[in-house]
């Protein structure tokens, strides 16, 4: 071709390129490089018009060459980042972005699409920088503003991240996202019905859009509005037919509703429609929260069983099984029942289906043993290190580790946003936060090349279970933040204490038990509730004998009505308080199968909403006696019930989960108060409840040794030794 030709023939392209037709443009992009096939900008055209047609490696590779060409053209390293990012290769689009600022430092783009990427890694801090210099640059860009504050609310800094949002929102006023973020951040500070508003807004703007519908469905579910949030879900599905998220969420709501068929269905119906192995298992792992009965408990794990059997024997693939299953089986952990067999079943059903789940970090090799330094680096992960019982079951601990022997590091998936989120972190030598991706997490971790790492709490949320079946350190401990066995293979060790489990409980547990002498925390003794409520507050008469099952009604097990029922008989004067459940549906399970199982004394059965912490702090103080569920007792409840002195009746279980209580009141030195019969928990509550000199003579003995349970460093103590030892003998186990 000639050079008029040729020039011709290029610009034909880039009109082909304009109006929307790439694969011609691309056609004619290649002739013109078949000419003058070292054309730096020819191929990067080239690069876009495959980008536009999804074949980005192609793209990717165009532009490379093209960056080869023209090292100095600093748009050509922005471009460059822009498909490695689309990729997911992050970490070298980073790279690319600043190559360009390097050549062209106030380039926009590059600044935002660095802030993006920075973001995705989950280093906030730099996401926000990055996006605070793309506003300088330009103050009328509103995707900068926009991005800056999603930044700004991720790293806990609401005040300001509205103000950009508001920024955003005044420069491009019909937009859906700003309103999105505004919801999220009414969510983040329990304001879920401001949060509907704004998701209501955002609906507006974007009519034709699901995610608003979706984002308002989950405020409602957060305010215990079942029903609110199927309607929202109804018409996100209605908009989008295929959302996975609306579907999956859409199942879980009429699971928690227990309406189980009917959240299977749906889990099915998702499963084709996105294709994902993982609901699949979601479905089969449906458990009713509530359980109705004894009888209908033995079917349930029967139905589990055959379940798991039919998925064992078909080939599954997960790509992403946080998003895909959550949690799998939540609701085990409160049959009272020896789980570990479910446990190891579905852990290693998941690793098959998600074989890229067991990742082993380099200094994982089994080759070092001991520590790789003078101290031994060590990690806490937990999403829950925040205002939680999780938080303040470890903060003591976290604070207390001796610096001279621990390099002490903190992992979550947010920045701190509440006052005691921040002070862990300023006792760890590092506060990293994760990606939210699962790949991007275990490099983020398997960086830091820890000698070990503490899992607080694995089974209460789901992004931690499946971070731990990777070989992230050569030592991994799960505790008892969540008092079951966990199944996974990489957890080498579950660390518990004598009182916690009795000798022969190692057959409770895929991990190697560890008894300490002591609980492995430092607890910090609770203020004194602020509240003045009287018990007439909470629907409680002065005169009564109050009874308190203040738990979770998830934790309330058929057998535990035969207790309360004869406690009621027992003290005609009694009434019994019970948490009102999480959603009003989980009440009114409860309320029909307290009618069907103790008809006659149900009307002195009161339901009380759930309180403020302080509420519920001066709720405990008002109850005469409390009662833990016989299959999964109290653990932050007890530690707060004791600090106001009212006494606290527990069944000593089998199990863990029903043995906290008794282990904090033999560390007090209270023997005389642990039972270990539900006969015998009939009695003692009896006795505190009906004789006020009993209840008064209890009171007083636990007001004057409760010392020894709160700020106690012997637990510390322990588990340093522990995990000394076990990091220096880790090379033979280290890559199980």
């Amino acid at each position: 071709m000639n050079p008029d030709d040729l020039r011709q023939r290029y610009e034909q392209a880039r009109a082909w390129h304009a109006s929307g037709q790439f694969a011609a443009a691309e056609r004619a992009y290649r002739e013109v490089l078949s000419h003058v096939p070292g054309e730096a900008a020819v191929l990067r055209d080239l690069a876009w018009a495959l980008f536009a047609q999804d074949q980005v490696q192609a793209a990717a590779d165009q532009i490379r060459a093209a960056v080869e060409l023209a090292p100095a053209q600093a748009e050509f390293h922005c471009d460059l980042g822009t498909m490695l990012a689309r990729l997911k290769q992050t970490e070298p689009a980073i790279a690319a972005f600043e190559q360009s600022l390097k050549l062209a430092p106030n380039n926009l783009a590059a600044h935002f699409n660095l802030g993006n990427a920075y973001f995705r890694l989950g280093q906030t801090a730099n996401a926000i920088a990055s996006f605070r210099r793309a506003t300088e640059l330009d103050p009328q860009d509103a995707d900068s503003r926009l991005n800056l504050g999603i930044a700004l609310k991720d790293a806990g800094q609401l005040a300001e991240a509205r103000n950009q949002l508001n920024e955003s929102l005044r420069l491009r006023p019909r937009q859906s996202a700003a309103w999105i973020q505004f919801g999220s951040i009414a969510s983040m500070e329990g304001e879920f019905p401001q949060a509907i508003d704004c998701f209501g807004q955002a609906a507006a703007q974007a009519p034709a859009d699901a995610a608003p519908h979706f984002q308002r469905a989950l405020a409602h579910r957060s305010c215990n509005d079942l029903e609110g949030a199927i309607t929202a879900l109804q018409r996100a599905l209605a908009l989008q037919p295929d959302h996975p998220g609306a579907q999956r969420l859409l199942g879980e709501c009429y699971e928690a509703e227990g309406r189980l068929e009917l959240a299977r269905e749906v889990f099915s119906a998702a499963q084709r429609n996105a294709s994902d192995d993982g609901l699949r298992i979601k479905s089969a792992l449906v458990l009713p929260v509530i359980l109705d009965s004894a009888e209908q408990l033995g079917e349930v794990r029967a139905r589990l069983d055959l379940e798991l059997t039919a998925l064992e024997a078909q080939s599954l693939r997960i790509d992403d099984p946080p998003a895909s299953i959550g949690v799998p089986a939540p609701q085990l952990a409160y049959h009272g029942e020896q789980d570990r067999g479910f446990q190891k079943r579905i852990a290693s059903l998941v690793l098959k289906a998600a074989p890229q789940l067991g990742f082993v970090a380099p200094h994982c090799d089994g080759r070092r043993v001991g520590p790789h330094g003078k101290r031994i680096r060590l990690g806490f992960f937990s999403a829950n290190l925040r205002a939680h019982t999780i938080g303040k079951l470890n903060c003591g601990l976290i604070e207390q580790l001796n610096r001279e022997q621990f390099e002490v590091m903190v992992f979550g998936m947010s920045s701190p946003s509440d006052p005691l989120a921040r002070r862990i972190a300023a006792a760890a030598a590092a506060q990293v936060t994760l990606p939210r991706d699962l790949a991007g997490a275990v490099g983020k971790v398997s960086e830091c090349e820890l000698d070990a790492l503490i899992y607080t709490d694995i089974g209460l949320e789901s992004f931690s279970y499946y971070l731990a079946h990777a070989r992230l350190a050569p030592v991994q401990c799960v505790t008892w933040g969540h008092p079951l066995t966990t199944g996974i293979e990489t957890l080498d060790y579950f660390i518990s204490s004598a009182e916690l489990d009795h000798e022969d409980a190692t057959e409770h547990y895929t991990e190697q038990l560890v008894r300490l002498p002591h609980l492995s925390n430092y607890y910090f003794r609770p203020a004194a509730p602020l509240s003045t409520k009287t018990r007439e507050d909470f629907g409680l008469t002065r005169q009564a004998h109050v009874y308190g099952c203040l738990q979770s009604a998830f934790k309330l097990h058929p057998d535990d009505d035969r207790v309360f029922g004869e406690i009621l008989r027992g003290d005609p004067d009694g009434v019994l308080a019970i948490l009102a459940g999480n959603f009003p549906h989980w009440t009114e399970l409860l309320r029909r199968r307290f009618e069907r199982t103790m008809p006659d004394v149900i009307s002195r059965i009161r339901f009380v909403p759930h309180q403020t912490p302080d509420d519920f702090a001066r709720l405990l103080s008002l109850c005469d006696v409390l009662l833990d569920p016989q299959h999964f007792g109290g653990g932050e409840t007890s530690y707060q019930s004791f600090a106001v002195g009212t006494p606290v009746v527990a069944r000593q279980g089998r199990y863990l989960r029903s043995r906290i209580t008794s282990a904090l009141y033999r560390w007090m030195g209270l023997d005389d108060a642990i039972v270990i019969t539900s006969e015998a928990l009939v009695r003692r509550a009896l006795l505190l409840g009906r004789d006020v000199a009993a209840r008064n003579a209890a009171r007083d003995q636990i007001l004057a040794v409760n010392g020894t349970i709160y700020e106690n460093p012997a637990g510390v103590r322990e588990l340093e030794t522990f995990l000394a030892n076990a990091v220096e003998t880790s090379g033979s186990r280290s890559n199980r």
